[in-house]
Parts: structure tokens; C-alpha cells; sequence
């Protein structure tokens, strides 16, 4: 089997991950020079602006990429984990998957695979093939000698003793580096400016996990040559914004740091690519996590990859990344994403099932069944609640993305029992009742809302929900203004109260929403395709086509977007690219309401376009 679908894949491939990159910031160092890496691998290659589904933390994100599944499928929903124990939480790991990740399905397939630092995957002994879990690199001890590796944190258990040495501990003379990426820090006052220390720590975890994944690169196995090595750079997460917080400097200098953090992937990126060899297939992810509002994205070159259009980056979702990797080598597996064409080359010609079994759901052993229901302490009984919390608005999250808002109604029901003050799950609701059309529903939700968050859009948001549900706009308007004050730069109440105003029958003023949005999040196809809404209804057809189609290259995978388009190309006459474009909804979701009434027109409208055209020929003759 290993032969056969070697011979599917044009040479070997490697995944490299950037968590806590965004393409804004890395489309502005490439214009600056600043990646040569990355800029070579985008220029012969693809740009792929990735769609990241909820919930968007960042353990959920980098399964949804590994598994090609949702997460309420894939098991992972929050960052964190029941202890097995139950006696508290842990950082999520492989025990939390139910669904398999793209290199354990390649690896059951004959190939061989290696994987370091991918994000939740602790512990790397669970897995098939070569893999060193993200715990690896985290040093622990006053030194190098002090410092334990975790005993199961490396499959398989015989590279233990040689991969020890690679570690990198922050006590080892790291000062050069840490000055090469904050030069400010050459005068260092630990009391008011901890970011020497702590990005001397973020580099020795970094360095440590690039050390194994060179090594392995550069290392055949058994006179046998590797086929997919997956890794991560972890650097900018480790500095980002949050981890930054309350530990000194300005955001001029912050933003420095970011910038020299990237130019270090990017030569760590190179060195990669460079072991990978010439004939190597090379994919450098994000999913999103980068900050707020934020599309992942993929650049990809090798044999095969389609170069993608000049100045932009095309669509996809981040669940068609795993079944893009899996078809490369001739294979399929069940989940929500689809192989992307640009990078298939396999996509033409027959895939091969992939078994891809789903783990059960193992419940811990929890501390009441061992006869100890008073063994929790407050502050691990709130941090199991929280955990609950969490994976129960996630999963909400995933519920409403999917369409099914009275299966989410119920799951955020029953948060609420457990969490009445719980506003994140008050806000879903109030949403998802809205959506239904459940007005005697939404008030009371508005009011908790507006009693618990004062100083928030959101109690607002719903309250003007709720007037125009009732069929009252004119009392929904204070509430309207009043969101936008309280909105600031959030993108998320912005394209609410755009629909909102679409519902009161006001599409200029839903326009100007959307694109204050769209300015906001520029990769955020929901602010295009509402511009595109609001400007058809507003008869401003050449600005809802440029819109649309701008959601459409965003998120290809859209099936309302293109039944917009088709709508608005029929309303300018074109028949042959409005049946094309519903004909495209169709197929993305069959049964689509309002569909069928689009197709018809387009149709009509060929043929009575087309009899005119042959009448006009007969005349003319």
C-alpha cells in the first residue's frame, strides 16, 4: 500500500504551522522583503485565504485543520481538558479527539509520517509513526540537568534518548538571540519588563521543537526517505498580544518584535524547506487564532499546485485543508471539507476510501466515583464548570454554523441551567431565537443582557431584535444607535446590526454597516456577502456584484452567496452566468430555498434570449 500511494504524491510533504500568524501582517512583510522564504514559496505557488469555523480558540482551530472535521465532531472544543482524574483541568490533548488527524490516516495507509509540536496532541506516545508532542519543548527545572522529560511525550519511546539532547532550556545562554529580537531589552529592568525573560523562554521552546523536526528532516530512516513532516513555529503565539500583557514596552515595540519573530519562522521556514529537498511539496498554515476576526490562510507550492490569481488570495474553509493533504495521496476520508482543485492534482481521477475510524468519548474517573465527593477544592470545581461552560458554547457555536439553531437553542438551554449569568451563552441564545422568529423569547433574553452587560452592544442588539420581531422599528432605533456607540471596532456587532437594519427595510443604512465592517475585517466574507445583500436591495447592482464576488473569492464554499449572485445577474440581464451561478448554489447545498425561482428566471431568460437572437438573424437575412 506504502508503494502505491507513494506513487500519488510528486515527492514528499511538509507542513509547517504558524500559530498566531494573520496574512495582513504577513502580506505587509512580504511587500517589504522581510520573508524571502515564504515570499518564493507564494510567488511560484497559491495564496488561500482559510474560512476558520467556531469556536475559535486555538486548541479547536488546529484540530478542525488536522482532522478536516468540525468541532463538534472532532471532540475538541475548548483549550482545556477534564484531568482523567477529575479533579480538575489540564491543557487538551489526543485524548479529547474522536476523529483521526490527516498523518494518522496516511500512516494507516503505509507511509511514514512525522509530527512535532502540532497544538493538543499531548501525549505524542498515542500516536502512529514518528511524533513529539508540544509539551516536549516546555522546559521545566532551573536548568538543563533539572529539567525531566515527560516520559510519553515521544513515539516511538526508542528516539527518547536521542532527541534529550536537542532541548534547548532558557538557562542556556540565550541573550544573543533574545537582543537580536528586542534590542531594547539590552539594558533590561526585570521589575517593570519581563519580556527578556519571557521571550527567552518562547525561543529555547521553539528552538528545542525546530531542533527535532531538522533533525528528522535532514534523517533517513532506516535508508527509507520520509513522506509528510508536519511542525510547528509557535514563536508568535508565544508573544502575541496576550502573553504580552502587563509585561512592558509600548505596541511600537511589541510590533518590532512581531516583525523580527516573523523574519525568524521564516528563515526556521527556509531551513525546512531546504532539507525537504527540490522535489518537496511545501504548505505553510495558519488557521486564525492570529487575533479577532481573523481567516486563516495557506501558502502552497510544488508539483501540481495551481498558481493562484495575481494580488489576491482565493477561498477555501479550514476543514478542506486535511482532505487536500489526504488527496494528495490518492485518498478520501468522511468530514466536512472538501479536497481544494488548486492543490489537488489527485482530484480528477479516483481516490481511495481511507479508513477513518471516530474514537468513543472516554468519561474520567471522576473523583466522586472513588468515594471522595468532597475532595475538590473551589478553585478546581470552578475550573471544571468553566471547562463545562466552554465546551458546551462551543459546541452551540458549531450547532448555529451548521444551520441547526434549535439543536443550539437547547445546548445553550441547558449552559444556561448550569450558568445563568453565563452572557456569551445569553447572547448565542438570544441570537439563535431571533433567527427563529421567537419573539416572546428574545425579550426576556434582551433584558438579562442589558441588566448583566450594561456598558455592551449586545443587550441592545437583542432588544432591537426584539422591536423588529414585534413589528416595531420605530422603537428598535435607539437601541440600533446606542449599539453602534457601544460597538467600538467590532466587526461581530457591526454585521448584526446590518442585518438588523435589513430587516427594518433600511439597506443604505445596513450598506454603510457592512462596509464598516469590511474595513474592519477585510477577510471576513460575512461582512462582503451582507454588503452584497444590502446593495441589491438598494438597487445598486454593480456594487453588490463587486461584493458578492469578493465573499464568494473569500469562501468559495457559499451556497447563499452565489444565490445572491445568480439573483443580482439576472436582475442585469445575464442569463448564461446567473443560471451558472445557482447552478453552483445547487450543488453546494441541494434543496436550497429560493433557488429554484432564481433557476427558472435565468432559464426563461436564456431562451427568450436566445429566440430573440434567432429571430433577429432571420430578419436580418
Amino acid at each position: 500500500m506504502r508503494q502505491e500511494a507513494q506513487e500519488t504524491l510528486p515527492g514528499r510533504l511538509l507542513v509547517v504551522g504558524w500559530p498566531g500568524a494573520d496574512w495582513h501582517g504577513v502580506a505587509a512583510l512580504i511587500g517589504a522583503g522581510s520573508l524571502p522564504h515564504l515570499a518564493g514559496l507564494a510567488a511560484g505557488g497559491c495564496v488561500l485565504s482559510l474560512a476558520a469555523p467556531p469556536p475559535r480558540c486555538h486548541a479547536a482551530l488546529w484540530t478542525t485543520l488536522a482532522t478536516g472535521m468540525l468541532a463538534d465532531r472532532h471532540g475538541v472544543l475548548t483549550d482545556q481538558e477534564r484531568r482523567p482524574d477529575g479533579g480538575g483541568v489540564q491543557d487538551v490533548g489526543q485524548r479529547s479527539w474522536r476523529a483521526p488527524a490527516f498523518w494518522e490516516v496516511l500512516e494507516q495507509a503505509g507511509l511514514r509520517t512525522a509530527c512535532v509540536g502540532w497544538p493538543a496532541t499531548a501525549p505524542g506516545a498515542r500516536w502512529p509513526g514518528r511524533h513529539v508532542d508540544e509539551r516536549f519543548g516546555r522546559a521545566t527545572g532551573s536548568s538543563f540537568e533539572t529539567w525531566a522529560m515527560p516520559p510519553d511525550a515521544v513515539a516511538p519511546a526508542a528516539l527518547r534518548h536521542t532527541l534529550r539532547g536537542l532541548r534547548i532550556h532558557p538557562a542556556d545562554g540565550l541573550r544573543s538571540q533574545v537582543l537580536a529580537l528586542l534590542p531594547e531589552a539590552a539594558v533590561p529592568d526585570p521589575r517593570h519588563d519581563q519580556r527578556p525573560l519571557l521571550l527567552g523562554a518562547a525561543l529555547a521552546q521553539v528552538g528545542t521543537m525546530h531542533a527535532v523536526a531538522t533533525h528528522w528532516a535532514e534523517e533517513e530512516w532506516a535508508e527509507e526517505k520520509w513522506d509528510v513532516l508536519c511542525t510547528c513555529h509557535d514563536l508568535l503565539r508565544l508573544i502575541g498580544p496576550s502573553a504580552a500583557a502587563g509585561a512592558g514596552g509600548t505596541a511600537e515595540s511589541h510590533a518590532g518584535l512581531r516583525a523580527r519573530a516573523y523574519a525568524l519562522q521564516d528563515m526556521m521556514l527556509g531551513r525546512l524547506v531546504q532539507l525537504a529537498g527540490a522535489g518537496a511539496t511545501v504548505m505553510v498554515v495558519a488557521t486564525g487564532d492570529g487575533g479577532p476576526h481573523q481567516p486563516g490562510f495557506l501558502v502552497a507550492s510544488g508539483d501540481g499546485i495551481l498558481p493562484g490569481p495575481a494580488g489576491r488570495a482565493i477561498g477555501a474553509a479550514l476543514t478542506d485543508v486535511a482532505p487536500t493533504i489526504l488527496s494528495r495521496f490518492g485518498l478520501l476520508a468522511s468530514g466536512d471539507g472538501v479536497p481544494i482543485p488548486a492543490l489537488s492534482p489527485q482530484a480528477a481521477a479516483p481516490l481511495r476510501h481511507a479508513a477513518t475510524p471516530v474514537r468513543d468519548a472516554v468519561p474520567p474517573a471522576t473523583l466522586v466515583a472513588h468515594g471522595a465527593p468532597d475532595a475538590l477544592e473551589p478553585g478546581q470545581a470552578a475550573a471544571l464548570q468553566q471547562q463545562e461552560a466552554g465546551a458546551l458554547l462551543g459546541r452551540a457555536e458549531v450547532q448555529m454554523a451548521r444551520g441547526d439553531l434549535a439543536l443550539a437553542c437547547l445546548t445553550l438551554e441547558a449552559l444556561r441551567v448550569a450558568d445563568p449569568r453565563n452572557t456569551g451563552a445569553l447572547r448565542c441564545l438570544a441570537e439563535c431565537r431571533g433567527l427563529l422568529g421567537d419573539a416572546a423569547a428574545c425579550l426576556p433574553l434582551a433584558q438579562a443582557l442589558l441588566e448583566l452587560e450594561p456598558r455592551s452592544p449586545w443587550g441592545h442588539v437583542a432588544m432591537a431584535a426584539w422591536c423588529i420581531l414585534v413589528k416595531d422599528p420605530g422603537r428598535a432605533q435607539p437601541h440600533l444607535d446606542r449599539a453602534r456607540a457601544l460597538a467600538g471596532t467590532d466587526p461581530a456587532v457591526l454585521l448584526r446590526l446590518g442585518g438588523l437594519q435589513l430587516l427594518r427595510g433600511c439597506p443604505r443604512e445596513a450598506a454603510s454597516l457592512f462596509e464598516a465592517a469590511a474595513a474592519l475585517a477585510p477577510g471576513s466574507p460575512d461582512a462582503f456577502y451582507g454588503l452584497g445583500v444590502a446593495c441589491s436591495a438598494a438597487e445598486d447592482l454593480p456594487a453588490a456584484e463587486r461584493a458578492l464576488c469578493q465573499a464568494i473569492a473569500l469562501q468559495p464554499v457559499q451556497p447563499l452567496a452565489h444565490l445572491q449572485h445568480a439573483a443580482v445577474l439576472a436582475a442585469q440581464g445575464r442569463w448564461r452566468d446567473s443560471l451558472a451561478a445557482v447552478e453552483t448554489a445547487l450543488q453546494q447545498r441541494p434543496g436550497l430555498p429560493g433557488a429554484d425561482l432564481v433557476l427558472t428566471q435565468a432559464r426563461t431568460g436564456l431562451a427568450r434570449q436566445i429566440a430573440a437572437a434567432a429571430l433577429d438573424g432571420d430578419r436580418s437575412r
